[in-house]
C-alpha cells in the first residue's frame, strides 16, 4: 500500500500480509507516517481502518494506491484514488464569505452595500 501526502509531498509504503487486521495495518501506517513526516494518522472507526490529515482544506490530499501482484487493486479494496479536504463554509454577519482550510474571509462588498468590511481589499 502505497500513501501519499500532498501537503508534505512526503510518501510511504507499507507491505500488506494475509494475516493482518485492521489493528495492524493501522500500527503498521503509524509506524510509516512517522517515519516519512506524513503529517497523517491512522485510526480503526467503526471496524475499518480510518487515516485522517492534520492539514485542512480542499488542498489538502490523501493519495492511497494499492498493488496486488503489480496491477492496480486500490479501487477493488473500495480505496478512493484521492480523497480531498473540504473548506470551510459560512458567512460573516450575515455576509458571504469564502472558505480556505479553516479561514472564512469575508467577499468584496457589492457597489452600495455598507458593512464593516467596504473599503479593504
Amino acid at each position: 500500500m502505497i500513501v501519499t501526502d500532498s501537503f508534505t509531498g512526503n510518501a510511504t509504503t507499507i507491505a500488506l500480509t494475509n494475516g493482518d487486521t485492521a489493528e495492524s495495518i493501522v500500527s503498521k501506517l503509524n509506524t510509516a507516517f512517522g517515519a516519512s513526516n506524513l503529517k497523517l494518522s491512522a485510526s480503526i472507526d467503526n471496524g475499518t481502518v480510518k487515516i485522517t490529515g492534520a492539514n485542512y482544506g480542499s488542498g489538502s490530499k490523501i493519495s492511497i494506491g494499492f498493488k496486488l501482484d503489480g496491477v492496480d487493486a486500490a479501487q477493488q479494496l473500495g480505496f478512493a484514488s484521492t480523497t480531498a479536504g473540504t473548506d470551510v463554509v459560512g458567512t460573516i454577519n450575515g455576509k458571504s464569505a469564502t472558505g480556505a482550510g479553516q479561514l472564512l474571509t469575508a467577499d468584496v462588498p457589492a457597489f452600495g452595500d455598507t458593512n464593516d468590511a467596504q473599503g479593504f481589499a
